[in-house]
Parts: C-alpha cells; sequence; structure tokens
C-alpha cells in the first residue's frame, strides 16, 4: 500500500483547497458548463433516491461485548491503511446488497471491495469526503492510530469477526486505538467501539465500550465524524453534540460536516458512556402502489437541441423502488422507455430535435404495481442560427 507521509504533506493541509477554475465564454467551455450541470443533476437523482437519510435512528444503553476471535487486522503502532473483509451473507445498506466491507484504521468502514480513501489520514471524514461512492459507516472517523506494546495494561488494535449463526449473524469490526492522532506514552487516552451489521434485518448499531485516559489523567478533547453515509456525502445520517453538551445527549446531524466532542476528563462534553449504542434501521420495504409524484420541466419550449432538465417531487422512495423515464414524439399516444433514465430526475444536455413529452413511471417490486406521473413536454420552435462577424482586416471593423 502506497503512503504520504506526513513529513511530505504541508503543515496544515486540512486548511488547503485546491480550485480549478476557467473564465471566458467559447463553445468548448460551453459543452464543459453543460457535462457539470448534468453531472450535477445525476448525482442530485441519486440524493433524491438515497434510503441512509430515511434511516430511524435510536439510542440505547447496552453491554459492550469485545471481540477476540476472527481477524485481527491491526496491532500495535497501526497508522493509516484499510483491510478487505469477506462477508458469509449478503448486507443491504442503502438499498445494495454487498458481500465486502472495508475496514479503516481510522475509525470507518466503506461497503465494497475497495476503500477510496485508502484509510489515509486526510481522507478520513468519511461522511463529508467526495471519494467514497458506495456508503460508509464512521463509527469514530478521524486520524486515529495505535500504540506499541502495552500502555495502561493495554494494547492497541483493529479487529473483524464474525459471531452469531445464520441467519441471524452478525458482523463486527472493532477498534482499541487513540480517540486521536498521538505519540505520548505518558498521556495516554484510548477508545474501544464497534461497528455491527446484522444478517437478515440490515440494522447498523455503533457500540462504544471503555474510553479516556489509561495513562496520566489529563484532559484531552477531540471530535469526530459519527453515523452513516450514503453513495454521495449529501446523502447522511449522523449525529452531533458541541463541547458545552453531554455526548450522549447528542442531536441528529444537520449537515455532512458534524461532529460528537469528547473529552477524557472535562465534562460537558465527557467521554462517551460504556454501552453506549447507536441503532440505525433501515426503512421498511415497499408495500402497495407507490406514489406517481410530481414532474416539473426547466422549460416548456426553445431552440431545438437545447438542455432540458426534469425534476420530480413526492416520489415514492423506499427500498424495492425503481424508476423509469419514458419519452413520448406523437402527443402522448405511444410511449417508450429511455434507456439508462431509472433515476428519479432526467437530464438531456443535448436537447431533443423535435417536440417531445415525457413521465416517470414508479414500480414497487414488492407488490408489481406502478404509478405514472403527469406528463411534461417540450416543444421545438424555431431559433434563428447566430452569425460571428470577425476583423480579418485588424482595421476595427467588425461589420457593425
Amino acid at each position: 500500500m502506497n503512503r504520504i507521509l506526513r513529513s511530505q504533506l504541508p503543515q496544515n493541509p486540512r486548511d488547503i483547497a485546491v480550485f480549478d477554475t476557467t473564465t471566458g465564454s467559447s463553445p468548448g467551455r460551453t459543452r464543459w458548463r453543460i457535462f457539470l450541470l448534468s453531472a450535477l443533476l445525476i448525482a442530485l437523482s441519486s440524493i433524491s433516491n438515497a434510503q441512509v437519510s430515511a434511516y430511524t435512528f435510536a439510542q440505547s444503553t447496552g453491554t459492550y461485548s469485545a471481540i477476540t476471535g476472527g481477524t485481527q487486522l491491526n496491532s500495535g503502532a497501526f497508522d493509516d491503511g484499510s483491510t478487505s473483509f469477506a462477508l458469509p451473507f449478503t448486507f443491504t445498506y442503502n438499498n445494495v446488497g454487498y458481500t465486502n466491507v472495508m475496514v479503516a484504521t481510522n475509525g470507518h468502514l466503506v461497503f465494497g471491495a475497495t476503500d477510496p480513501t485508502g484509510g489515509i489520514w486526510n481522507q478520513s471524514s468519511v461522511i463529508s469526503q467526495t471519494f467514497v461512492t458506495t456508503g460508509a459507516v464512521a463509527a469514530w472517523a478521524g486520524d486515529l492510530n495505535g500504540w506499541t506494546g502495552t500502555l495502561g495494561g493495554q494494547t492497541a488494535e483493529v479487529r473483524a469477526e464474525v459471531v452469531g449463526s445464520a441467519p441471524n449473524r452478525t458482523f463486527v469490526a472493532q477498534w482499541r486505538c487513540r480517540p486521536a492522532y498521538a505519540t505520548s506514552t505518558t498521556a495516554v487516552r484510548w477508545i474501544n467501539v464497534q461497528v455491527r451489521l446484522s444478517e437478515g434485518t440490515n440494522v447498523v448499531q455503533i457500540v462504544y465500550g471503555a474510553n479516556g485516559n489509561i495513562v496520566g489523567a489529563t484532559a484531552a478533547a477531540t471530535t469526530k465524524q459519527i453515523g452513516l453515509r450514503g453513495a454521495t456525502n449529501a446523502d447522511f445520517n449522523n449525529r452531533t453534540n458541541t463541547t458545552t453538551t453531554l455526548f450522549s445527549s447528542s442531536t441528529a446531524g444537520t449537515v455532512n460536516t458534524s461532529t460528537q466532542a469528547w473529552n477524557a476528563v472535562t465534562s460537558p462534553p465527557g467521554s462517551v458512556p460504556n454501552g453506549l449504542t447507536y441503532t440505525w434501521t433501515p426503512p421498511p420495504p415497499c408495500l402497495g402502489a407507490p406514489n406517481s409524484g410530481v414532474a416539473a420541466i426547466n422549460s416548456s419550449g426553445g431552440c431545438a437541441n437545447s438542455a432540458i432538465n426534469i425534476s420530480t417531487s413526492g416520489l415514492s422512495g423506499t427500498p424495492g423502488i425503481s424508476y423509469q423515464w419514458q419519452n413520448s414524439t406523437d402527443g402522448g399516444t405511444n410511449w417508450n422507455n429511455i434507456s439508462g433514465a431509472t433515476s428519479s430526475t432526467y437530464s438531456l444536455a443535448g436537447g431533443v430535435s423535435v417536440s417531445t413529452s415525457f413521465r416517470i413511471v414508479t414500480t414497487c417490486s414488492n407488490s408489481g404495481l406502478s404509478a405514472t406521473s403527469n406528463t411534461v413536454s417540450y416543444t421545438v420552435g424555431t431559433c434563428l442560427a447566430s452569425i460571428t462577424m470577425t476583423d480579418s482586416f485588424g482595421d476595427g471593423w467588425d461589420g457593425g
């Protein structure tokens, strides 16, 4: 695994943003803007059909049951990295089935066979960063590391194990590490935390164990991202508390950068109560007839081949729901499925050459029932071609 050394990075890389900007207007740049708009609409379509934000949250206090079997993924003074773990059952997350997860040392796991963050410390804010396109669970997401040998009678590791018997097995990823990157051996804090994925129910849990000082007794504070992230960073279901609020009194995050505040000594926010459990339950699958929704088009007519963008509202979005856009060029007498148009919004950067109507059909796979939205139409009119005059003699005359 290729790693980025801290010495190779700027002093404050988290404060550095890199922008690529282009000014002026040319056909190439216009096409680029259209491409960006289309990409944005595609992203928005996945957001509107996202399921992570629809998961219900519950908090409880139970017993932290440490795992000691399975596979030790990292040990000792680990720092950065992500390890693949094959699940013996299909876990459905955000309406997609997965048989593999990537367990990162920095307190999170990513669904699928790859971890775009690479487990690198400056990409550990997994809920808000943009690289993950499947989904992730942030148990204590941030720059973490372990320690060499035994400190305060404890060792550091990352471990994964599947417990229980089919069809009620649970995958457990477990971190025993420092709550924030540090190298001291005289002032040492730790955090014990697990992510639990339950077979069949597809419930996600984060369970906290012992945490605080294990060497020394001084206060130390940190903030970490905690919660669920969908296919984009606009789909999230996270928790937050400030330094003046107890960790155990968190509320739902309002932005994807929301964090929870922690302190080894000072309360509030205090440390995490041993056994604190966060539970996210996916919404139930669709039943009966889905909502037809309402379609809206950005323009009812204009020039041929002008960009068309169609949005929707009020669509059903529970598991088992699928979408299919249709078009008609004969006033709605005959309708045809649009290949690949299966998101809740539809964009056509190149527009249409003839007047066309559009609608979206929503189907519930469990009931087999469908509902069709209202029809929106784009009427192609007559447009004059633009003429560009240039001064080829250099005398300032431009055809005016």
